[in-house]
């Protein structure tokens, strides 16, 4: 179905309420907000008319795809009886679901919470979860999904002990964990930009090669070599220039004399 354009007035504070919740899911409200209105009209619709308050939140939420793959994954988790962690739930979503913006990873997070039960918290602040398969199963059921099938991996995840840059597959334990010095880490970056690898994939790689570089700095790199490399061409055209027009000047004098 198609969207149609509501403008209502309603309470400031609730309005207040409303955003500081989809911040809060989402890290972003544009692109959202609507989605969570209309999320919320058919709560309260299927509240009204008296329905199980999990199975009207259940049908608010419209699976995708990779919504089902997720679900799927959980549901094996859970009849395995596999404690899971935030952390191991948050890389599924990354590598093999391959979404990829903070926003996006939190939104699919937030679906997966709906199937599990809080079981610890760790020292380190870790979250550790177990899966309710009955709701995996009522929210299946609902939308006529399959549990059964493998989940879809669109991203292979990347193997803990290799990295590839440039076609050639690199041992990590033969790079050195402290950061390299500045004309090796710029000549990494500058390889990796000229394969076709945005500013945040760099990042990750140089993540998985143990490199803890900001995005900022990886931009910097670019940027400055970037720079560099339009200047050099300056210089080159210049001179080119400069030699035509000496080489001109010679010709003239050859004919005048």
């Amino acid at each position: 179905m198609g969207k149609v354009k509501l403008t209502v007035w309603i309470d400031e504070e609730t309005y207040a309420l409303l955003k500081a919740y989809v911040v809060r899911k989402y890290q972003k409200l544009h692109g959202v907000l609507g989605e969570e209105v209309d999320r919320a009209i058919r709560l309260l619709l299927s509240l009204e008319s008296q329905e199980n308050p999990e199975e009207a939140l259940f049908k608010t939420v419209k699976p995708s795809r990779k919504y089902i793959d997720l679900l799927r994954w959980l549901y094996d988790k859970g009849q395995r009886d596999e404690l899971i962690t935030d952390t191991a739930i948050k890389q599924y979503i990354r590598f093999n679901l391959g979404v990829k913006s903070k926003s996006s990873i939190y939104s699919y997070y937030n679906f997966a919470k709906m199937f599990l039960v809080e079981e610890e918290k760790t020292e380190d602040k870790v979250t550790v979860f177990s899966v309710d398969i009955e709701k995996v199963e009522k929210y299946a059921k609902i939308h006529n999904i399959e549990l059964e099938e493998p989940a879809r991996t669109t991203v292979k995840e990347p193997e803990p002990s290799k990295v590839t840059i440039r076609g050639f597959e690199v041992s990590l334990e033969t790079i050195p964990k402290k950061t390299p010095n500045q004309s090796a880490l710029t000549e990494i970056v500058m390889d990796l930009y000229q394969s076709g690898y945005s500013a945040s994939e760099i990042v990750n790689k140089l993540e998985a090669l143990g490199l803890n570089i900001s995005a900022n700095r990886v931009l910097n790199i670019i940027r400055r070599e970037l720079r560099n490399e339009f200047v050099w061409l300056w210089d080159i055209n210049s001179f080119r220039n400069s030699w035509r027009r000496w080489d001109k000047c010679v010709a003239c004098s050859v004919v005048l004399c």
